[in-house]
Formats: C-alpha cells, sequence, structure tokens
C-alpha cells in the first residue's frame, strides 16, 4: 500500500492564483465549460514558487521525457513559475498554458483520486488523454495503472472537493 510518510521530509506548499487574462472572473474546464465566481487553487510549489521541481512541462510532451529547465526560459502561470528547457518549449507554454501544466496542481495522480494531495514527482509521469499526470511513487503510480481510466475519472471528481478543502480562494 502506498505510505503517505514516504515522503515526510518534502514540504507542499499551497499557492492560491490569478485565473488566467479574459476569464475575468471565470475559469474554463479542460472542456471549455465556465465555472464562474471565485476561483480556488491548488498548486504544488517550492518556497521560491517553482513548479514541478524545475522541471519543463511541455518536454514531457514534445521530447517525451523529464528534462530540467532553466531560470533563462521561465514563465509564470497560475502563481507559480515554470522553467523551460529551450525558448521553442517556453513559447509553445505561452501559447497554452492549461494544455501544458501538470494535472491535480502537480500533486500525485493516485492520490488525488484516494481525495488526498500528495506532492507528485516529476520523474515519475505519464501523459494520459492528453494531460501530464505524475504521481508520487512507482508504487503509487502502479496503482493508478491498474484501473487509469476509472482512476483520472475518481481524481477528476475528487479534485474540486480537494481544492475546496485546501486550496485559497482568488477573487
Amino acid at each position: 500500500m502506498f505510505s503517505r510518510g514516504l515522503f515526510s521530509g518534502f514540504a507542499v506548499v499551497a499557492f492560491f492564483v490569478v485565473a488566467p487574462r479574459g476569464l475575468q472572473g471565470q475559469e474554463q474546464t479542460r472542456e471549455g465549460r465556465a465555472i464562474t465566481g471565485g476561483v480556488k487553487r491548488l498548486v504544488n510549489i517550492d518556497g521560491d514558487k517553482i513548479a514541478i521541481k524545475g522541471y519543463d512541462p511541455v518536454a514531457y510532451f514534445r521530447q517525451h521525457k523529464p528534462m530540467k529547465g532553466s531560470s533563462e526560459h521561465q514563465v509564470t502561470f497560475g502563481g507559480a513559475i515554470f522553467y523551460f528547457a529551450s525558448v521553442e518549449n517556453q513559447k509553445l507554454f505561452e501559447q497554452d498554458p492549461p494544455n501544458y501544466a501538470p494535472q491535480f496542481g502537480g500533486f500525485c495522480g493516485w492520490a488525488a483520486s484516494q481525495n488526498y494531495v500528495y506532492p507528485g514527482d516529476p520523474e515519475i509521469w505519464q501523459i494520459q488523454n492528453g494531460r501530464l499526470i505524475l504521481n508520487a511513487a512507482k508504487s503509487a503510480q502502479e496503482k493508478y495503472n491498474a484501473d487509469p481510466a476509472g482512476n483520472l475519472i475518481k481524481a477528476d471528481g475528487n479534485w474540486p472537493g480537494l481544492v475546496e478543502k485546501k486550496g485559497s480562494s482568488v477573487p
């Protein structure tokens, strides 16, 4: 069984973020439906607000592997700073950040499917339905992948409640 204490030395930082420009008090789901009213977000960042431990989120899609980014190529999105391995990857992210940002705020997909948050490991990843999913450990990913479609549905269903419970409000 996956142990929540496995990474007890890691700090988890919850951070609120502002909705992307143009949404003006609304956020859109991946399917394009608008969510009205105040927005709450929950993002896994370090003390310097760096997302996914400085890994380039676009590299998972374009280079098909995790790659460390550089502070020379960075974008702030959703209150988190994302690093990129190249200017090309940075530009792709700038064009469509929600398409490349990790799901569940960069927290573990298995944990989200089990209705709790735990930091995702950028080295333990997969692309599922065009979405970047991180998991905390190989054992968590194995459990997630025992029923990936079902666990994604559970994680998607649990995520709004986790954000409501642990996230911060943005007017």
